[in-house]
């Protein structure tokens, strides 16, 4: 069984057919004993190496890829980001997304002054919809019935 050591540990030299009982963490030891690569498994300090495999140093990069437009109509300059946009839109709407955020953000500040103008018990981490409602509750309660 190969396995490959995630932790340092002092373990059996003769059950991992190695010269030192001191393992280091990211060492690989081949043909060691089923069983007691199975307890080194269970307790985490090991992991099991499928067989013909070396062990990786570094993550291997990705290949860029592009996507085609396949539905025939055309889109930018057909180059897609990872969103599945092309790059025209992508941009359009990043600059659309935080033009959202800051009228949101704008929103709920406007919100946060007339509750405490009203004197409402609300909180700051709390969303637009219940900051309205809580708004709304508090017109509410000052209103003569």
């Amino acid at each position: 069984m190969k396995i490959k050591a995630l932790w340092g540990f002092r373990g059996d030299a003769p059950k991992l057919k190695a010269t030192s009982a001191d393992v280091k963490a990211g060492q690989v030891f081949e043909g060691v004993d089923p069983e007691y690569a199975h307890v080194l498994i269970g307790k985490g300090l090991v992991v099991q190496l499928p067989a013909g495999t070396a062990p990786r140093e570094a993550k291997p990069a990705k290949p860029t890829e592009t996507k085609q437009d396949t539905s025939g109509s055309p889109a930018g300059d057909g180059v897609a980001t990872a969103e599945g946009q092309s790059e025209d839109e992508g941009e359009a709407g990043a600059s659309n997304d935080a033009a959202a955020a800051e009228s949101t953000g704008d929103e709920k500040q406007q919100l946060i002054q007339q509750l405490e103008a009203a004197g409402a018990e609300f909180d700051r981490r709390w969303g637009i919809a219940r900051l309205a409602a809580a708004l709304e509750e508090a017109q509410k309660s000052k209103e003569p019935s």
